[in-house]
């Protein structure tokens, strides 16, 4: 039998004589084991409306089957006839309380038992209370690891978006720039070609006036309307190209143009289209596939924009016409 088995007899009121004595001079030389009789002697008390009926272990049973063998018990008949039939109530209450003591005993011996397996369940609890607090302090550190990452996530995060702003932000500069810098090329580029048209226009102007016999010869208004008009024809008689020059000449709208014309007789040879600048100014290069000396005379009417095969029938069409000499 354990030390703490008969702790909980003795507060029980279950041990012999010989045991009872040995257990009080264990008490009698240790705090420890007093402090635990008085737990056992607490804990008999609250037992009664706190603990459930356990079926005693196999030995504990034993131990208390042969408790009970040893008491001498007398069959009732036989108590009967063994006692005077003149006893007195005072045996016969004797004879009671001696069963009820053994019935005291147990009672006390299951109580133990009971009180026993209580101590083991709650030891038991106790271990697992401790295994839980171990597992919800790792948990804990677990939590706040990554309560920490998460927080570092989120200002790298935070980080990443400024730094995402800003290329952002110097993207859309650069493309604005490259926006702008596309349109300046366009404007250079058209820029250049206008140059480009006018300086193949002056290198054709400037053959015309270099070459051998060139002359200038004044085109009279025909139209009274223009008679504040002025066009000047510059050629070479044995040459295929002349310039036709002319000033203080109306701007046509969209849907016509001047046109000149080279005159044989009846016949009326088209050749190039025209309109002029916003003060009226214009100079532009007559061709033939024959030499300009094989024509007479030389007219500027006003067509439709693009020009025609005949020119206008109208007599007011007629701005320019003059001799081929």
């Amino acid at each position: 039998m354990t030390q703490d088995e008969q702790i909980t007899l003795y507060a029980l009121g279950a041990l012999d004589e010989r045991e009872r004595v040995e257990v009080e001079r264990q008490l009698s030389a240790s705090v420890n084991l007093r402090a635990q009789l008085a737990e056992e002697l607490a804990m008999l008390h609250a037992l009664g409306a706190t603990v459930d009926p356990v079926v005693p272990s196999a030995a504990a049973k034993k131990r208390v089957m042969d408790r009970l063998i040893a008491v001498p018990v007398t069959p009732r008949r036989q108590i009967q006839k063994e006692l005077p039939r003149r006893s007195s109530w005072l045996d016969t209450l004797r004879w009671l309380l001696s069963g009820l003591a053994v019935a005291a005993t147990v009672i006390a011996a299951v109580l133990g038992l009971q009180l026993y397996n209580l101590r083991t369940e709650m030891a038991a609890l106790q271990t697992t209370l401790r295994a839980t607090q171990q597992s919800l302090a790792i948990a804990s550190q677990r939590t706040n690891k990554l309560d920490q990452d998460l927080a570092a996530s989120r200002s790298d995060a935070e980080r990443n978006a400024t730094e995402l702003a800003k290329i952002k932000s110097e993207l859309d500069q650069t493309q604005t720039a490259l926006v702008k810098a596309q349109t300046e090329n366009q404007t250079i580029l058209a820029n250049v070609q206008a140059s480009d048209k006018q300086l193949t226009q002056a290198r054709s102007e400037l053959a015309v006036i270099s070459q051998p016999g060139v002359r200038a010869a004044t085109i009279p208004p025909f139209n009274r309307d223009y008679v504040s008009s002025t066009a000047t024809l510059i050629f070479s008689p044995q040459s295929n190209t002349a310039l036709v020059s002319v000033a203080n000449l109306p701007t046509l709208g969209e849907n016509q143009s001047y046109q000149v014309w080279l005159i044989r007789g009846d016949q009326r040879v088209p050749s190039s289209v025209f309109n002029t600048t916003e003060i009226g100014e214009g100079r532009l290069l007559v061709q033939s596939r024959e030499p300009l000396s094989s024509f007479q005379r030389i007219g500027i009417t006003v067509e439709p924009a693009g020009g025609s095969a005949s020119p206008n029938p109208d007599p007011k069409g007629m701005i320019f016409l003059g001799r081929v000499a």
